[in-house]
């Protein structure tokens, strides 16, 4: 799913590919019995890796990869600018977000 939002033009740096590649969104995905659309553990795994959003609770939904990849590479040039390198990381808070990628 991330190579294909880079071969796309979504992702376009380095950084955001990498930190998208180390943070699995199954993990953000409801378990097959709180997923209406997966019918077995296997289903549910493809339905985290599709490039939309999922429902996840409380009528709420994960929001599409794209959206959140959009959304780092548009923040990146203030982090970069504010000092963040691999050897100094910043760390974000994005309360509600729930992705894991923001």
């Amino acid at each position: 799913m991330v190579l294909r939002l880079q071969e796309a033009g979504i992702i376009k740096s380095r950084a955001v590919l990498d930190i998208m590649s180390r943070v699995d969104r199954k993990h953000y995905v409801p378990m097959e019995r709180d997923l209406k659309q997966a019918r077995d553990k296997a289903n549910t795994t493809i339905m985290a890796y599709l490039d939309r959003p999922l429902r996840i609770d409380n009528n709420q939904t994960i929001s599409a990869p794209h959206a959140h990849a959009m959304a780092l590479e548009l923040i990146l040039p203030s982090l970069e600018h504010n000092g963040a390198s691999n050897s100094r990381p910043i760390k974000i808070l994005d309360v509600g977000c729930g992705s894991g990628y923001l």
